[in-house]
């Protein structure tokens, strides 16, 4: 389920991050129901915040038969994507 939420999240930004930039997420959410393994779910998330123009905040949430299953506040941070070092 938080992997669904992160996923939401990246999807959310993802086409407005400057070239060579990913996010990380920093900060997860919580289960408040649980539901059977295999069914469909309905992920959002809504960008809340900007902060310095490196911290993004969001609403993230996971719903099953219209009842929430997951909900909270999701951080990620922007990040340049470094080629790793030759060796």
């Amino acid at each position: 389920m938080i992997q669904l939420m992160k996923r939401a999240a990246v999807f959310c930004v993802a086409d407005r991050l400057p070239k060579g930039h990913t996010t990380v997420g920093s900060e997860v959410v919580r289960h408040v129901a649980g539901a059977p393994a295999g069914p469909a779910c309905v992920t959002r998330a809504v960008r809340r915040e900007i902060e310095a123009g490196r911290k993004l905040r969001f609403d993230v949430s996971v719903e099953h038969d219209a009842r929430t299953i997951g909900v909270g506040p999701h951080e990620r941070r922007l990040v340049e994507i470094r080629a790793a070092p030759e060796q």
